[in-house]
């Protein structure tokens, strides 16, 4: 073989690997998400979309960052899970209408809501966010209070490089976007010339690092594992569970009758003397049903369904569930880490 033909070789073999590893690597992802009505301005023509403005300023700030940018409007509950748990991402902003807890008098109190378009309350899906995650925006009204909540309640605790953003106070879509931007600019790149244009991407967490990561997160909390089964006579709506104010998971919309999903819960809601209640809840406009749950370990546990006395269930659009069985029913299923796929 003479120099000049193994030369070559080498040279190939060296494009076929760069090639190879840019065909691997997983480009880092900033997303925007939108979902909200725009509003009826005078001086604004019928066909103004805010959300339009939103997108420009976004894509303008990104636009040689190196990042890929994803761009989703009129945003689900389902899309909004689906990012906040997606290993790609470094930046999240969601924009929408929220408002905090206000008591109303004699002690009543209005929820704290996080609402999509659809008017669907998806405030819970917040509190399960993927540790690749290093900025998360919630730009609507008064967004800050639910944030702090959540970080109090210790929902952030497996999250300590991430940095939360939101308003105290009712802010405009645009003006929203531009601040939270400029504030994402110490943690997804650096400042350009008069305008964050130039942000320098940052490493990408590579899958030894990730791994090493969620051996720490196993140290910090044992789950769980367990089989649902949902099923009705027609289509699924989408539907989130909750366990003492906690988002345990979102089992999405179907238009088939049976659905099978695989959740973790904490071993520590099992280990408290107070009954144990699960609240399904339907997070979608749609007008198909909930369905009815079953949960399995290694067989099936027992958990009552609320209900009156001819099985119809008690709330159209969220339902009550009531674990009845033996602990050591849940622990015949396997303990495993904390999983953000």
């Amino acid at each position: 073989m003479s120099f000049k033909v193994l030369l070559r070789m080498i040279k190939l073999s060296i494009l076929l690997f760069l090639f190879t590893t840019q065909l691997l690597a997983t480009p880092a992802q900033v997303v925007l998400l939108t979902s909200l009505e725009t509003p009826k301005i005078w001086f604004h023509d019928k066909d103004w979309d805010v959300t339009e403005t939103v997108e420009r300023r976004f894509k303008k700030s990104f636009s040689k960052s190196g990042y890929n940018i994803k761009i989703i409007h009129e945003a689900t509950a389902e899309d909004l899970s689906t990012q906040l748990k997606n290993s790609q991402n470094k930046g999240v902003f969601w924009v929408s209408h929220s408002n905090v807890v206000q008591e109303v008098g004699l002690g009543v109190e209005v929820p704290d809501l996080i609402y999509t378009i659809d008017k669907v309350d998806v405030k819970n899906i917040f509190q399960k966010i993927h540790p690749n995650i290093k900025f998360l925006a919630m730009i609507g009204c008064r967004g800050k209070s639910l944030f702090d909540k959540f970080k109090a309640q210790g929902f952030y605790k497996n999250n300590p490089n991430l940095k939360l953003f939101a308003f105290k106070k009712k802010v405009d879509p645009r003006k929203g976007i531009r601040t939270a931007l400029k504030a994402s600019i110490g943690v997804l790149g650096q400042k350009g010339n008069f305008r964050i244009s130039n942000f320098r991407l940052p490493n990408i967490i590579t899958n030894e690092q990730q791994r090493s990561y969620q051996e720490h997160l196993c140290q910090q909390e044992k789950l769980i594992t367990l089989q649902v089964k949902r099923q009705s006579n027609s289509g699924l709506s989408a539907g989130s569970l909750i366990i003492d104010g906690r988002f345990i998971a979102l089992l999405p919309a179907t238009k088939k009758s049976l659905q099978e999903q695989t959740i973790q819960i904490p071993v520590k809601f099992f280990n408290k003397t107070k009954k144990k209640k699960i609240i399904f809840k339907k997070i979608d406009a749609s007008s198909a049903q909930l369905g009815l749950l079953s949960f399995y370990s290694s067989e099936p546990i027992s958990w009552r369904f609320f209900s009156k006395r001819d099985g119809t269930p008690i709330g159209k659009n969220e339902n009550l569930y009531i674990f009845k069985g033996d602990k050591t029913e849940l622990f015949s299923g396997s303990l495993s880490c904390p999983t953000f796929d």
